[in-house]
């Protein structure tokens, strides 16, 4: 799905905010949840910049639309 998403600008800029929020708190969400390196820690920080790149990959089909529902059409990690 490649459609274009419309969003008002306040939307898309806390869509913005989440997604800059998530990346720079990467490591911090790993130290959360491990302790120590592991197999597991790895595995969710690939995971995590994985949604990371599909996210940034979203963003970047809106269009800023002030008369739109903000309709988006995922769920948001964050």
């Amino acid at each position: 799905m490649n459609q274009p998403i419309n969003l008002t600008q306040d939307a898309f800029n806390s869509l913005l905010a989440n997604l800059v929020e998530l990346e720079e708190g990467i490591d911090e969400i790993i130290d959360l949840f491990f302790r120590e390196l592991s197999k597991e820690t790895e595995e969710l920080k690939r995971v995590l910049n994985e949604y990371i790149r599909w996210l940034d990959a979203t963003v970047n089909r809106v269009i800023i639309d002030d008369h739109t529902d903000n309709d988006f059409p995922y769920a948001v990690v964050g």
